[in-house]
């Protein structure tokens, strides 16, 4: 999943039965622009309980970080399966956001967690992070039925490590999880688990649904110089709205474009054999590739033509 970074995902309210279902007119419409709420800190729209020894509780006051409305979600999770469940007052009807793959959960989070963000001048920062590397997502449909999502957690840096930041993933996973096309009571979302791959707790402050209609965009990679056998930092900076971005790196490109490396930020060592004869400077052709990991949007590259002292 992908957590959304300073530029704003383009979407438009659509019709909302109780803040919580869309007009069923629209599961008809596979390109409509849908948006809702499912949570938003409003007293009696959930109800808060434990999945395994993990649990989701109501968090209020000065210290329970609530974004919006009374309170916030703490879920604390023992693992990947051992979560917090979320049950929602009224069953969610899904069918027009599972009918357009541009359609996203988003859930805006706060970790406990920072990481220490270092520029290419080497001054570093720490910054808001993830304190998982995947996060599971548990749907149950008011069929019974229940479908598992897995999803990576990729967060970029925000300017304050105590904010809260967009987790999303596409509808398009749940129906690839579910198999089957959803629809009736197997399309509205009765209860939601969540959990992380460690132990450790965060906070919900709200849930929605969202159409996105951004592509990836992926800004210049900065000129630098770089020496043999000597680390050089690259770092890669791109949106993708709500996309969870995959960011592959190429050292080469005279011998084809490959994945040599993945990461934002990723060090490479460049080992001397590569210079020949007598020459005093490598010239190379570095190239990031930033995918859109559930195949939605199109990839897009950029280059770095990088010379290369002994």
């Amino acid at each position: 999943m992908r957590v959304l970074s300073r530029r704003l995902v383009r979407f438009t309210a659509a019709a909302v039965v109780g803040g919580m279902a869309l007009a069923a007119a629209l599961a008809q419409e596979g390109d409509a622009t849908v948006a809702f709420t499912l949570f938003k800190g409003e007293e009696n729209s959930v109800t808060l309980g434990s999945w395994g020894s993990g649990r989701a509780e109501a968090s209020r006051g000065d210290n329970g970080k609530v974004l919006m409305g009374d309170y916030s979600i703490k879920v604390t999770t023992h693992g990947t399966y051992q979560g917090g469940r979320i049950d929602f007052a009224k069953p969610v009807d899904l069918s027009a956001a599972l009918a357009n793959p541009r359609c996203y959960l988003r859930m805006r989070a706060s970790f406990n967690a920072t990481q220490e963000v270092v520029d290419l001048s080497g001054f570093g920062q720490k910054k808001a992070a993830a304190a998982f590397e995947h996060m599971r997502f548990l749907f149950i449909m008011a069929d019974g039925s229940q479908y598992e999502v897995v999803r990576p957690l990729d967060i970029p840096p925000s300017e304050d490590p105590d904010s809260y930041v967009p987790v999303t993933m596409p509808l398009l996973a749940l129906k690839k999880a579910a198999k089957k096309p959803l629809s009736g009571n197997g399309a509205r979302l009765a209860s939601l688990v969540i959990s992380g791959d460690k132990f450790d707790s965060f906070y919900v402050g709200e849930m929605d649904i969202l159409t996105d209609d951004t592509e990836i965009s992926v800004a210049d990679l900065e000129d630098q110089i770089a020496f043999a056998d000597n680390e050089t930092t690259f770092v890669g900076d791109a949106e993708g709205g709500a996309s969870t971005l995959k960011f592959s790196w190429d050292w080469d490109a005279s011998d084809g474009i490959q994945e040599d490396d993945t990461g934002r930020i990723v060090k490479h060592v460049f080992p001397a054999r590569i210079f020949r004869g007598g020459e005093q400077i490598h010239k190379t052709v570095v190239t990031l590739t930033v995918s859109d990991v559930d195949g939605v949007k199109k990839p897009m590259t950029k280059t770095l033509a990088l010379e290369i002292g002994r």
